[in-house]
Formats: C-alpha cells, structure tokens, sequence
C-alpha cells in the first residue's frame, strides 16, 4: 500500500541579488537613501522528483535623496529562478510556497551607483497526491466496509482584480512620494463556480505637503471580490493567499487615485467520499488480513485575527537624535517560529520599520536622516476551534503603526499585526491493505458453541468470533435484541461434516 504521508513542512533559505545600472534618479545622481523595502512575488511552482523549481520576482521600492536633494521614489524588479533539492517531492504533489525577504542590504559609492541584495526565504508546504491500493474481497468472504472522506484537489488558480483608493488633495497633500502596502486575506466562502473572497488592505503613504514637509498617514480598508472557478460547489474547501501587484498613482486637480491590484493564489478542494475494506473474515477458510495506518490532513478553512504590538527601544549612539519624526513605514516582517495551541497561535518573530526623521547637529542645521528599526514581537492570536496538533500555515502584516519619539533617543512603538491561519486537522485513519485467503479451516470437533457478549461486541464482532454469518446468528437466536447487550449468552450451530 502506499501510505499517504503527513504534510511536509520544508524552508530554504536563498541569497538574492540585484545588480542595478540605474545610477541616477531624474536629473541628478542619488546621494542617499532614506528607505529601502524588498517584495517577493512567486509566479510558478514546478514540482520535479525530489526538487521545487520556484520563479517569481522581488519588487524594491526606495525613498531616496537627488544630489540637488530632492527627494524622489524609485522602484524596480530583480528576477529570480531557483531550483531547490527536498526530499519526498514527486511530480504530482501538492505545494504551496510562502516566501518572504529578510536582510535588506544595500551599497552607494561617490557617483551614485548602487547595487543591493536580501535573503529569500521559502517554505515549502507539500502534500503529497498518492493513491490507496486497497484489496478486493471475494465470494467466500464476508466483508465489512468503512466510509473515509478526503480532500481531492480541483485545481490551482492564479488570479487577480483591481482595487482603487482615492484621496482628496489639498494643501496638506501635495504629491505622494512612496506607498507601502500590505493584504490579508479575512475569509473566503465558496458558491457554485465560484467564491467569496473578503481581505483588508493597508497603504502607508509618505507624502509631501505644498511646503515641503513630508509626513506619513495610513489608508485602510477591506477590499472583496467573486472570482469564477468552474466546478466550485459549496462544500468546496478553499485555501486563498492574497499579495499585492502593480501600484499606479493616478493624479488630477482634486484627487489623487492608488490603483493597486490585488494577487489571489488559490487551491481548491472538493470532499470525496470512498469506501474502503476494514474487516474480513471467512466461515471456511482462513483470511489473511494486513491492516496499514497513516496520517491524513484535511484542509479546513482561513481563520483571521488582529493584535497590537507595543514596544520601547533605544537608538543607537552611533546614529543622530530624532528631532522629529517625519515618516514610518514598515519594511518588513517575518516569522521565525510558532506554536499551536488550543485555540490560539503564538507567533514570534522581527517586525522591520524605517523611520525618516529630522536631526539637529551643533550649529542648529536641520539635517535628513532615516533608520531602520527592527522590533521582535512574540504575540499569541486567538484562533477559534484550532487544536494543538492541528497543522497551521501562517501569513501575518502590519496594518497600522504609531511611533512617538521620547528625548531624541527613544522609541515607543506601537503597530496593529493583522494574521491569517490556513488550519488543518490530522486524523490517523486505517484500512485493509491486503487480503489473501489460506487454507481450508478444520472441521471443529463441536456442534455447539455458547458464546457470552463482551463490552462493545457488534453483530459482526460475534459473527467473525464465531465463524458463522450475521445471518446465521439472527437465526438461531430469535430473542436476541441488536445492539447486543453485555452479557448476552449468544448460541451457534457449527455444521459437522458426517464421519
């Protein structure tokens, strides 16, 4: 039998760089940078015997100051495509990829010429498609059948709409510089041909004001959409992942226009129900059974929730003090560990954010500056019906954020994490996987046997004690009741072959 395996967590770690010819910025060459984020988008996943081969791209978005200091946006791509070796992947298995960008660097010399690069890190989420091979029974063999329900897989889809946010423009807002976003996915209900998709999206706007001062604001909101997949029911199981794509800020008169479009990687799932052998015996001969267990995950569904982080941190002496603060965004955030509990998840791991900020040197001359701060969090997030052994794929952003600067040196920083759980239960299930018949039984030197019902004794459990069909059994004990009671004296009229 081949056995259906428990799904494979794997994490693979892969350092990306990009190279950049982009050495000036409009009319000047770029003199510095105030902040720098990395986005990793997968487009394919290949699955190969023992190898993942996984492509995509990372989008780098940058805040950065012209040699005439103005200060400017850039934004660009680096491909990736990477082939990576996990054991017990076969072409036809199952895989979802979360990949996510750690460990911005980035290097500038004296003409503005600058490259950059971040470590990738995937996790690999594999199930594998096998198939049961469960023995037939035959004609001299009673048989007792069980129902099991599992998950066969639809299809994989890629699909993605569009989202537009408008923003009045007046003289507090006068050109957007950069925008940080971010989505999360809050359900995802299946139709007929179709599902319900809702998530939140957040935008961290730096922007400029018609005298030149920059500041930060955030935009959220919760964005929905139906999209079509042919043979959706609604008892399908849906397992969505949201990203965002291209941003293009549209601007007039009176408003300015953040079109955003909104990525939706989706596997969906239908419940099957098969029938499969769980017990056999033979009045006559004798029955070879081999019974195999193994661990079978069921997709569930997406649970969300929402904390908030606070934390306090010191500024390094080798960086200038905050006169004040002009823009927060948040870089990044990762997850390097969690625990599933009874009802909630605790995830653990570094939130990144850049902070561009206004110092003061001795002689009173206002300087720019930014600086990336990295906060660890450990927050546990409620997570209705979640069990401790269940199996959790973990998605989590930052929504909003707050940072209050306390005499030039330290940072209270409080920021909402928003998370989504892909859930899935393990249950252990067993099945006949072979069943042979031996040899012929041997005549029983008695014609009469009294058998007396144990606790959880079934009308197949006396029939396959006493080699004699259920039938038999009814038969001869007109006055037994069903369910069979403990202690139920149970008669049977074993035929004796004449001497």
């Amino acid at each position: 039998m081949d056995n259906e395996e428990k799904l494979n967590i794997a994490t693979k770690r892969w350092l990306h760089r990009a190279e950049l010819t982009t050495s000036t910025v409009a009319d000047g060459t770029i003199k510095k940078i105030l902040s720098l984020c990395a986005t990793p988008y997968v487009s394919s996943v290949t699955a190969g015997s023992g190898s993942v081969k996984v492509a995509g791209y990372v989008e780098y978005k940058a805040l950065v100051v012209s040699s005439d200091d103005e200060i400017l946006p850039m934004s660009f791509k680096s491909n990736f495509d990477n082939t990576f070796d996990i054991t017990g992947v076969e072409s036809n298995s199952t895989i979802s990829v979360v990949c996510t960008s750690q460990n911005i660097h980035t290097t500038i010399s004296d003409n503005g010429e600058f490259s950059l690069y971040c470590d990738l890190l995937f996790d690999f989420y594999i199930l594998p498609n096998n198939t049961l091979n469960i023995a037939k029974g035959t004609e001299t063999v009673m048989t007792k059948d069980g129902e099991m329900e599992y998950m066969t897989l639809l299809i994989s889809d890629s699909q993605s709409f569009n989202n537009s946010t408008t923003i009045k423009r007046d003289a507090k807002l006068n050109k957007i510089l950069c925008v940080k976003g971010s989505v999360g996915l809050k359900s995802a209900m299946s139709g007929t041909d179709y599902y319900s998709l809702s998530g939140i999206l957040s935008l961290n706007i730096v922007y400029m004001t018609e005298d030149n001062a920059i500041r930060s604001m955030v935009k959220e909101e919760v964005v929905s959409n139906d999209l079509s997949i042919d043979g959706i029911n609604k008892d399908s199981i849906i397992q969505a992942e949201l990203n965002l794509g291209e941003m293009n800020i549209v601007e007039s008169d009176d408003d300015i226009t953040i079109d955003t479009a909104i990525l939706v990687n989706t596997q969906v799932y239908n419940k099957e129900t098969r029938t499969f052998i769980m017990d056999a015996y033979s009045i006559d001969r004798e029955v070879n059974l081999t019974t195999t267990s193994f661990e079978q995950d069921t997709f569930l569904s997406t649970v969300s929730a929402e904390e908030s982080l606070i934390y306090t941190i010191d500024i390094s002496n080798d960086m200038p003090p905050i006169d004040r603060i002009l823009a927060t965004t948040p870089s990044n955030i990762m997850i390097a560990n969690q625990k599933v509990s009874d009802g909630e998840v605790l995830l653990e791991g570094v939130a990144t954010f850049n902070i561009v900020y206004f110092s003061e040197d001795d002689d009173g001359t206002k300087l720019l500056n930014s600086l990336d701060v990295d906060v660890p969090y450990s927050t546990s997030f409620s997570v209705k019906d979640v069990e401790s052994d269940d199996l959790v794929v973990s998605h989590i952003c930052v929504t909003d954020i707050s940072i209050k600067s306390k005499h030039g040196r330290e940072l209270e920083i409080l920021a909402d994490l928003f998370a989504y759980f892909n859930v899935s239960k393990t249950a252990i299930q067993a099945v006949t996987s072979t069943l042979t018949l031996g040899d012929v039984k041997p005549t029983p030197d008695y014609a009469l046997e009294i058998y007396v019902a144990r606790d959880g004794d079934t009308l197949w459990d006396v029939a396959k004690k006493l080699n004699i069909s259920m039938a038999d059994i009814t038969m001869q004990n007109p006055s037994l009741t069903i369910p069979i009671k403990t202690g139920d004296k149970i008669v049977a009229y074993h035929k004796r072959l004449e001497q």
